[in-house]
């Protein structure tokens, strides 16, 4: 998810604002950080469960969501980049 995010947004926003001058590096860092801390929002508010552990130990906001509507939702965060 790195290489690929680096590849796709990243290179490409250096690229780009090269032309501005010496910041070129300033709107891939904002765009990076902001990137960063809205998955550490989320992944404190959504509710989720790792791999092998029962329903009753998800981490997050408590809910009685079943295990499919738990993997929709992780699918979609991962498309969101």
């Amino acid at each position: 998810m790195i290489a690929a995010s680096f590849w796709s947004l990243l290179a490409p926003v250096i690229e780009m604002s090269e032309r501005a001058g010496k910041t070129a590096w300033i709107p891939a860092a904002i765009g990076f950080l902001s990137g960063g801390l809205f998955l550490f929002i989320v992944d404190k508010l959504l509710p989720h469960l790792h791999l092998g552990l029962p329903i009753s130990e998800a981490e997050g906001i408590k809910t009685s969501w079943q295990r499919s509507i738990l993997l929709v939702l992780a699918i979609t965060l991962h498309n969101i980049p």
